[in-house]
């Protein structure tokens, strides 16, 4: 309640959150429209796997629509991953769990 305007209007992005389990992906999914979220965005890569995922919050289906990145490491400094937080105005993120590891 007390960081709400800063959310208004702007497009947040979660990297290294999936949708289906991510609090913070939930928070803002569930308040979208109270705190007049113009986009959200989750990205991460699904255990055993690496390709980077990316989600889209659809306001108006009240669903994810999924996305994958081929040929991604997945890291949040990666080219593709830079791609997203170049959309961004906030990201929301865990440290230091945002780091994944090239193996």
């Amino acid at each position: 309640q007390h960081y709400a305007r800063f959310f208004e209007g702007k497009v947040i992005y979660c990297c290294c959150d999936n949708p289906r389990q991510s609090s913070f992906c939930k928070f803002f999914r569930d308040n979208y429209s109270n705190l007049k979220i113009a986009r959200l965005i989750c990205s991460w890569i699904p255990q055993n796997e690496f390709k980077t995922q990316w989600a889209e919050y659809d306001s108006l289906s009240k669903e994810y629509v999924y996305h994958q990145i081929p040929g991604s490491s997945g890291s949040y400094d990666s080219p593709e991953s830079i791609e997203l937080l170049n959309i961004a105005d906030v990201v929301v993120t865990n440290p230091p769990f945002s780091k994944a590891l090239n193996l």
